[in-house]
């Protein structure tokens, strides 16, 4: 259900950065888990920058939880980064909520923060984000599909962005900090 053997050298995309885009949670599992989580949903409140909406924690994470160890350490592999803990948190978009071209290269200050994650949790794809060769290029969507996962290196190139060029509403990631320090607040 869980494909961790993914998380290695043979799939990193080294352009426009160091990326993986991997089938990651089984997308039928992904698909069975979408309505309940969706009946049940419970919204927290919105991000005042990006509009997107802070929402209860979606079953996958309870699953992932037991290969937090497995994903730092394949990580850490993959990239030489010192990552000691990782972070999961659970995000919706809705009509108007978009994240503009950024980059987490200095996220807390700290340069603490080397890897990012975002796994897509709806039953069909929605949208997927948008990945920058530079910070003002064009760019290029990737992901999206239910269990993907885009994992990459946080570097001074890699910019992304989500919602920008969609109204599509209810886009549900999960959010991963992978960090050299205890548990860091989950970004987009």
């Amino acid at each position: 259900m869980i494909n961790i053997e993914a998380i290695n050298k043979d799939n990193i995309i080294h352009e426009p950065f160091d990326h993986l885009l991997i089938d990651f949670v089984d997308a039928d599992v992904i698909k069975s888990l979408f309505s309940e989580y969706m009946e049940n949903l419970t919204t927290f409140g919105i991000c005042k920058d990006t509009k997107r909406v802070a929402v209860g924690r979606h079953p996958i994470v309870d699953i992932l939880e037991d290969y937090k160890d497995q994903i730092i350490d394949k990580v850490n592999k993959l990239w030489d980064l010192d990552v000691v803990s990782i972070s999961m948190g659970t995000s919706m978009f809705e009509r108007n909520s978009e994240i503009d071209t950024h980059n987490d290269y200095n996220y807390d200050g700290n340069y603490s923060i080397p890897a990012r994650g975002i796994l897509y949790l709806n039953d069909k794809k929605v949208f997927g984000t948008k990945i920058y060769e530079d910070q003002h290029g064009p760019g290029k969507e990737v992901g999206g599909h239910p269990g993907q996962l885009l994992l990459f290196k946080v570097s001074k190139k890699s910019f992304h962005s989500a919602g920008l060029d969609t109204k599509s509403t209810g886009r549900i990631a999960c959010n991963w900090l992978l960090s050299r320090a205890d548990s860091p607040h989950p970004g987009n």
